[in-house]
C-alpha cells in the first residue's frame, strides 16, 4: 500500500503549476491520474509533526520532508524519495531508501 500525509496532493499540484509551469487543466488531469492510485492519504497528526520537528532538528532538514519520513517511520513503512540530499541528511534513520536504488519485482515476466 502506498501512503503519504495529505500534503503530497499540494506539492504536486504546486511542483507543477509553478515548478514546470503546466496550464490548469494540465495539472487538473496529473492529479486526476495520482488520485486513481488509491493513495492513503493520511491527515496532519500532530504526534508525527513532532517527530517531524524532532527529526528536521536532527537532521539538519526541512519539517516538510521530515514529516514523510516520520510517517514511514510510524508506520512501520518505508519512505522512497529521489531527494539525494535529504537522503544523505536523513541516512541515519532507518526506512529511507533511494528511489534509484529501490528494486522492484520483475511482475511482467
Amino acid at each position: 500500500m502506498l501512503r503519504a500525509p495529505e500534503l503530497l496532493l499540494w506539492e504536486v499540484a504546486n511542483a507543477l503549476a509553478i515548478g514546470h509551469k503546466l496550464k490548469p487543466a494540465e495539472v487538473s488531469e496529473a492529479l486526476t491520474h495520482l488520485r486513481g492510485l488509491e493513495l492513503d492519504l493520511n491527515a496532519l497528526q500532530w504526534s508525527t509533526l513532532q517527530s517531524a520537528v524532532e527529526i528536521a532538528s536532527a537532521s539538519d532538514a526541512t519539517v516538510n520532508d521530515a514529516y514523510y519520513l516520520a510517517l514511514a517511520l510510524e508506520s512501520g513503512g518505508v519512505l522512497v524519495t529521489a531527494d539525494e540530499k535529504f537522503l544523505r541528511k536523513a541516512r541515519r534513520y532507518p526506512g529511507i531508501v533511494s528511489l534509484s536504488q529501490l528494486q522492484l519485482p520483475d511482475v511482467l515476466a
